[in-house]
């Protein structure tokens, strides 16, 4: 039975797939990075263009800062 789906289409394809399984893998994680660097490439640039610091915890801080500031003035 092993020998008869061996030699099925199905059987052929899965022993091909095996032998490039390395470059399957590789293709993959190519693409993956691929799309990781742009997501944060375009992510950046929106923040950018709309004005937005890219130092988001600095930011926080100058807010209460600067509300500290304004209780201190009135």
């Amino acid at each position: 039975m092993w020998d008869k789906m061996k030699e099925s289409k199905f059987g052929k394809a899965c022993s091909k797939f095996a032998k490039n399984k390395g470059a399957v893998a590789t293709v993959v994680c190519l693409i993956l990075a691929l799309t990781v660097v742009l997501t944060v490439s375009i992510a950046a640039n929106r923040a950018k263009k709309n004005g937005i610091p890219s130092d988001t915890v600095s930011d926080s801080t100058t807010a209460t800062e600067q509300t500290t500031r304004r209780e201190e003035i009135t």
